[in-house]
């Protein structure tokens, strides 16, 4: 399995070890481990069954095999973090504060536009977040920007993080 992404690794302080954490586009989980073994409760989501079979067993993670851009999320869910890296679908996220907690954290990491333009990759443009595009979107989503970084380079890759706050 891949490392966590530093961008959670860097954010981890700010989790409390009782949080209940929703980690969309879960994958194989390289991010609910070290979540899980801080104490927190990890809800994995993937429409790939097969990849969500990676994660390691443990009492406090759920694997939850579903495809959000299809049905979106249930409007009870509630969770204290959100992560969604490697991952970005609009109109899901304009819909991801009524699923935080007021206070509730949102971490984000995905491709910048210039990733796109210097390697090809995602192949869609809409994959990517443009210059200054994700700030303006979380805030009029209603949340505040307390870290980002926007069009980084790291490990090859063109990036945008946002480490935001559901006012």
């Amino acid at each position: 399995m891949s490392q966590p992404s530093p961008w959670l690794l860097q954010h981890l302080e700010q989790i409390h070890a009782d949080a209940e954490v929703l980690d969309l586009a879960s994958g194989c989980g390289r991010h609910c481990q070290p979540l899980l073994a801080k104490g927190c409760r990890v809800w994995a989501v993937d429409r790939d069954m097969h990849a969500l079979q990676g994660i390691a067993p443990c009492q406090r993670l759920r694997r939850w095999v579903w495809d959000v851009e299809t049905a979106g999320l249930p409007e009870a869910l509630q969770v204290d973090v959100l992560l969604a890296f490697n991952y970005l679908h609009r109109g899901l996220f304009a819909t991801l504060g009524r699923h935080l907690h007021r206070g509730g954290l949102l971490l984000h990491e995905t491709f910048h536009i210039r990733n796109r333009q210097e390697n090809g990759r995602p192949r869609r443009e809409h994959f990517c977040w443009q210059q200054g595009e994700a700030e303006r979107f979380f805030r009029q989503c209603g949340f505040r920007i307390v870290a980002s970084e926007d069009g980084v380079a790291s490990a090859g890759r063109w990036l945008t993080r946002i480490a935001a706050v559901r006012e």
